[in-house]
């Protein structure tokens, strides 16, 4: 029967692709630190890993692929989230060796993908994504941030002297802040540094919308750090008020990391309104 990958190599290949983009999806949807710059590097390693693999498979099946537009239009849409990886491994399931193109059907692709095999070299793989997510994890942790800060005070809310809506309160400075989409307005301290996220879905793909803030350390060896965002209704990250509490009210792999802790979740009374907190 037709299978999608012959060859040891290419099927370890293919299937490091496909965990490695599962896995840069899943973390690109979790609000923490860490998962654009996680799903910046993981997310190339898949779409390289399919198109490595594809290649290893053509070349066995007396293909030439450099020379060949199909190649081509499959190393394309592996940058397609999702759908991207089943497209190439349809693709690649198509394309048989000579006299066994009759044996190909929609109905064997997915038993093929499940026949799908790999040696120790994809568990070596899953080893390594989450010791990188561990390790960028807790590089990015913004309470472990103290190199970077000194990074980010050029993009702080800064120069309150220079912007047109900032206000005194106590003799302290702040500025108006609206959120992308106008879902709320805060007033934030001027001398603290706005994280801005370079890779990853965008507020509006992920309907999650608001601001994180690093304070100034103050002779502290860490910084405080202050995140306000609002969930719309459909959002990739909590569906309910419900599983938001559940998920940050303790600690994300079960066990307390060193600067941090979880205190119990009760509710108490907020402008009138009973709040968890």
């Amino acid at each position: 029967m037709p299978e999608i990958a012959y060859t040891t190599f290419g099927r370890n290949a293919l299937l490091t692709g496909l965990i490695s983009h599962i896995a840069a999806i899943l973390v690109s949807m979790i609000s923490t630190s860490g998962a654009e710059l996680f799903f910046s590097i993981v997310f190339s390693f898949s779409c390289l890993a399919l198109v490595v693999g594809v290649y290893a498979e053509l070349k066995n099946r007396d293909y030439y692929p450099l020379r060949d537009w199909r190649f081509y239009v499959i190393a394309a849409v592996t940058v397609f989230p999702l759908l991207g990886p089943l497209i190439v491994l349809g693709l690649l399931y198509s394309f048989q060796k000579s006299g066994r193109e009759e044996l190909v059907s929609v109905l064997g692709l997915f038993p093929a993908i499940f026949r799908l095999k790999a040696n120790a070299l994809v568990l070596f793989v899953l080893i390594f994504l989450f010791l990188l997510f561990a390790v960028v994890h807790s590089r990015q942790d913004p309470y472990f941030k103290r190199r970077a800060l000194n990074g980010l005070s050029p993009q702080s809310v800064l120069a309150a002297d220079h912007h047109e809506n900032f206000v005194k309160i106590s003799g302290q400075k702040f500025v108006e802040y609206v959120s992308s989409g106008n879902y709320f307005k805060c007033r934030i301290p001027a001398d603290w540094s706005v994280y801005e996220p370079g890779f990853g879905l965008s507020a509006e793909e992920k309907k999650v919308y608001g601001v994180t803030l690093f304070g100034p350390q103050n002779g502290s060896p860490v910084s405080p750090v202050i995140s306000i965002h609002y969930y719309a209704p459909g959002n990739l990250l909590h569906k309910t008020m419900d599983r938001f509490v559940r998920i940050h009210s303790g600690p994300v792999f079960g066990f307390v990391s060193e600067g941090k802790s979880y205190g119990e979740v009760r509710q108490i009374e907020i402008a009138g309104r009973e709040e968890d907190i």
